[in-house]
């Protein structure tokens, strides 16, 4: 039985005219995500295109017959040329910006993010009634530890923190687990930290659909306070 049988209606909406055909199983998770919490109105309008958002090669195997193995020859004594290494990529850092004692917000880039995305940060903490409180950045630009992070954002000594992307939320709690997922599991603290998670701020400026689901977010995020 396929998925539409399993699952006839999602978010009062039926499958069928859900726009799943030709994407990548990964694509057609994360719009049944948005279905299942009421996201469906905007699916067939929105700009992004799912389907051209990720290219998946096409694998094709050959039945390639086996051959005899040939039957063993002289050999002589060939001389190889052993190549050093390639270096291990840079371990990655933990910057920070703004005044402490706030809101934080974790973010996955460089300090370029603060300029392109600050607006709308503040407007955002704004609509969920933290627009009075001093902002703070910490930026995880590159691989980090758990460990590493965890220190960057306490030492904002931040009365709010929120989570912005699932790899900023899979780098403090050790696992994949994916903004909605989270949700899904009722929150909670992440590596001893009481957070809110949400979608990346770029996302939402290139994405506007995810700004539902975000405003959803932040008001648990308030509750939960």
């Amino acid at each position: 039985m396929g998925l539409c049988g399993l699952l006839p209606y999602i978010g009062g909406v039926r499958v069928q005219e859900i726009p799943l055909t030709g994407m990548t199983l990964p694509q057609a998770a994360a719009v049944l995500d948005l279905a299942l919490a009421g996201v469906h109105s905007e699916l067939g309008e929105v700009p992004f295109d799912w389907r051209g958002s990720t290219k998946v090669a096409e694998v094709t195997v050959l039945n390639v017959p086996q051959r005899e193995k040939p039957k063993p020859v002289a050999t002589q004594a060939i001389k190889t040329e052993v190549k050093p290494a390639p270096k291990a990529a840079e371990a990655g850092r933990v910057w920070r910006a703004g005044e402490e004692g706030g809101v934080v917000l974790v973010v996955q880039g460089d300090e370029n993010l603060v300029r392109a995305c600050e607006a709308l940060a503040r407007r955002m903490l704004a609509a969920a009634g933290y627009g009075d409180m001093p902002l703070a950045w910490v930026g995880m630009d590159g691989v980090v530890s758990t460990e590493v992070l965890k220190a960057g954002i306490e030492a904002e000594k931040a009365q709010r923190i929120l989570l912005l992307g699932q790899n900023i939320l899979e780098v403090l709690q050790g696992r994949a687990l994916g903004v909605e997922g989270w949700h899904a599991k009722g929150g909670g603290e992440v590596a001893g930290l009481s957070v809110g998670v949400t979608y990346p701020l770029e996302l939402l400026m290139k994405q506007p659909l995810f700004k539902r689901l975000a405003w959803q977010h932040l008001l648990a995020w308030r509750e939960a306070a």
